[in-house]
């Protein structure tokens, strides 16, 4: 793989129209993400950073440029391709739990769903799978009969990182995960994110703001500006040092 990466872009670029004005929301950008590393990808809102997530993905089919999951470019795929070869390995993490678990089901059938999308020939150990997984959550199997609106803020986060767990991925993107959280709250489920990672050796990619965070877990971080990359640092010494001025404002 090209660097050792497991996913990497080539001049990756989206637009889309807002109030009739075309917006250049991810602008050539190139990145590489390498296996079993926690990636920040940093910047004020609008800059770009949840489109680039959404074009890596494939949620939002890219412009122009191109992306390669273990050398293997994926954007001409089918969506039928897609699943055999991509989607169980590369999961998401949404912002917000609420408009992406759905309130109509139980937590047991949130967390199968993917597994037996993904894996129909192993279904008959669906509910074996969604047990384990909750119980690597901090939460009790008595949670699998639960719906989306009995649960706490911080509980409907750890159901929407078991539900992306549950395939066995390769690499989560996880968009604002700590958004809306109280400090305790933030630290708990920071925790349990980096444990997960540590067992399982996935890569992680983290979006955010909270460039402050970042510098703590991060083994490297790419600030976003306007749709492009402005710099990218790595952890050197035990820190990550920032050069570009729109760096350290963010982080004043």
């Amino acid at each position: 793989m090209k660097n050792n990466s497991i996913i990497y872009t080539e001049d990756l670029s989206k637009s889309f129209f807002k109030k009739n004005k075309l917006v250049e929301a991810v602008k050539n950008v190139s990145i590489n993400i390498y296996n079993d590393e926690i990636l920040g990808i940093v910047g004020q809102s609008g800059c770009g950073k949840t489109t680039l997530l959404r074009s890596i993905l494939q949620l939002s089919k890219p412009d122009s440029g191109k992306v390669f999951f273990k050398n293997r470019e994926i954007n001409s795929l089918s969506d039928k391709e897609l699943i055999h070869v991509f989607r169980p390995f590369v999961r998401m993490v949404y912002q917000h739990p609420e408009a992406s678990l759905n309130p109509g089901l139980k937590v047991k059938k949130i967390i199968e769903q993917p597994f037996v999308h993904y894996f129909p020939d192993q279904a008959d150990i669906s509910s074996l799978k969604s047990k384990e997984i909750l119980e690597k959550m901090g939460l009790s199997s008595s949670y699998l009969n639960k719906y989306q609106h009995e649960l706490s803020g911080g509980e409907k986060r750890r159901v929407a990182l078991a539900r992306a767990l549950v395939t066995n991925p390769k690499i989560i993107f996880a968009d604002e995960p700590l958004a809306g959280l109280d400090k305790v709250l933030q630290y708990r489920l920071l925790s349990l994110l980096i444990n997960l990672k540590e067992q399982h050796k996935f890569a992680l990619v983290m979006v955010s703001h909270d460039i402050d965070i970042m510098k703590d877990i991060c083994d490297r971080i790419i600030v976003m500006k306007d749709g492009i990359v402005i710099e990218e640092t790595i952890r050197s010494n035990g820190e990550i040092s920032f050069s570009h001025l729109y760096s350290k404002k963010l982080i004043s």
